[in-house]
This record gives structure tokens, sequence and C-alpha cells, in this order.
């Protein structure tokens, strides 16, 4: 994995964040968005569920503040999938 990809993402992720608390939400979907794309198209970064539970959980929450149930519902359905994915990881160690 490239290191371009292992210090982006969490940038990414803390942008989308900080966007996010700033009500900047077309934003934060933007920064969530990439970290979403990243990790769907390189499936090897490491705790790559932790990192797509946070981003659908908070792509999702700027796409209910803009009021977009749809795709609101969408990504918090897809961050329960991976929440509970690192729930079950956990368990089997």
């Amino acid at each position: 994995m490239s290191l371009i990809i292992e210090v982006e993402v969490p940038v990414c992720l803390n942008l989308g964040l900080c966007y996010l608390k700033l009500e900047q939400y077309h934003y934060a979907i933007k920064y969530c968005s990439q970290v979403i794309d990243k990790n769907l198209s390189s499936k090897l970064v490491p705790g790559i569920e932790k990192q797509l539970e946070k981003a659908f959980y908070r792509r999702g929450c700027s796409y209910f503040k803009i009021g977009d149930l749809a795709k609101t519902k969408e990504d918090l359905l897809k961050a329960k999938w991976y929440l509970n994915k690192l729930i079950r990881l956990i368990g089997e160690k």
C-alpha cells in the first residue's frame, strides 16, 4: 500500500469531521466520499472496516443535515453494517 493512501485516508476522515462540525456539509460529504472511494478501490487499507464505518456515518449525518433522507438512510445502514462487522471481528479475537 502506498504511503500516500496511508496518510490521505485519515486526513480526509478528519477533514470530513471538521467540516461536519463547521456545518459545511457539502465539503464533509466530499471528503467522506474520498475515504469511501479510496477504501473500496483499494482493499489493502488497514482497519478498513473502522474507516468505512466512520466515513459512512459522517457522510450520512451530512446528508441528513442537507435534507437528503434517502442518502442518509443508505449511508447509515452501511455504517451499521461495517460496525456489526467490526463487532464480529472483535468477538473472534
